[in-house]
């Protein structure tokens, strides 16, 4: 059983760079995974979901939590 079984990531910059490299792996380890950016892909995956956020505006974390 993976360490990351049962258990929800949340990513930050989920789409590009590191933030999407980290996405695959805990993916890939059997974790769910909360992947904010800026622009929501709105690619449906299993165990993935992708929220369209703002982390420099409170506003908007505040509503992504909502």
């Amino acid at each position: 059983m993976s360490l990351y079984a049962d258990k929800i990531v949340l990513i930050t910059g989920a789409r590009r760079g590191v933030g999407a490299l980290l996405t695959e792996h805990f993916l890939n380890q059997g974790a769910t995974v909360i992947g904010f950016s800026r622009h929501a892909d709105g690619e449906a995956r299993e165990r993935y979901t992708a929220v369209e956020v703002d982390i420099g505006d409170a506003d908007s974390v505040s509503k992504a939590f909502e």
